[in-house]
């Protein structure tokens, strides 16, 4: 079945130099969205609107052709990986699993050769990439329609990186993936449709000059 989250009419206001207006994104089961943009520019802020954490002025999201205000009470609709660890330090990683997911995942994630070696820690006891591949493994095995990737390959070895990124890519056949990274290159490759966050709305993407016109990306590109 495929499922569908569209998100319209967002606005935000923050500042008075900065504001989200008239957001409006769609995203399908079997599709990769991108989102660019540079620091500050409210990727994250958006993010976090979809997934129904942050209050905006207005929004209009819909799974489905169903209304929902806060997609992430409502069922296994829409994960979201923030840029910050989500998971409790004190626990060890066996109980996080056992919390997050059901047998047939759990036995999934036990297999992965990472996961192996962390299998017998703590949160707190692994290293940054180790605690980074461990969250988006749970997020993209979760049973979630739609996931949500808030600078996933941030400080990433290369080795972790090709392994996140051939997870994604192997599930996005059951889920929609929506992912902001300033991993031009990597996300480039995977995804189905691009977008840039400038001046407070989404651009859509189409080839490397839409960058380089929206100064996003240097002429020399």
């Amino acid at each position: 079945m495929k499922n569908i989250l569209e998100i319209d009419s967002i606005q935000k206001y923050v500042n008075k130099d900065f504001s989200l207006y008239d957001v409006y994104l769609r995203c399908e089961t079997g599709e990769i969205l991108g989102i660019f943009g540079r620091n500050g520019s409210g990727k994250s802020l958006l993010m976090k609107i979809i997934f129904g954490t942050e209050k905006a002025d207005h929004k209009f999201i819909r799974i489905n052709n169903k209304y929902i205000n806060q997609p992430y009470k409502v069922g296994d609709n829409v994960v979201y990986l923030p840029q910050n660890s989500f998971l409790p330090k004190k626990l060890s990683l066996q109980k996080i699993l056992k919390l997050y997911l059901d047998k047939d995942c759990i036995k999934d994630l036990i297999d992965d050769e990472i996961i192996q070696k962390i299998s017998a820690s703590k949160i707190h006891e692994l290293s940054g990439g180790e605690l980074r591949y461990l969250e988006l493994k749970l997020l993209l095995k979760s049973k979630a329609k739609f996931i949500l990737l808030d600078e996933p390959l941030n400080a990433l070895s290369p080795i972790i990186k090709e392994k996140v990124i051939e997870l994604i890519i192997s599930e996005k056949a059951t889920k929609g993936i929506i992912i902001t990274d300033h991993d031009y290159n990597n996300i480039n490759s995977i995804a189905t449709q691009n977008y840039l966050m400038h001046q407070g709305s989404l651009k859509k993407i189409t080839s490397n000059e839409d960058l380089i016109f929206y100064n996003y990306l240097p002429n020399t590109f």
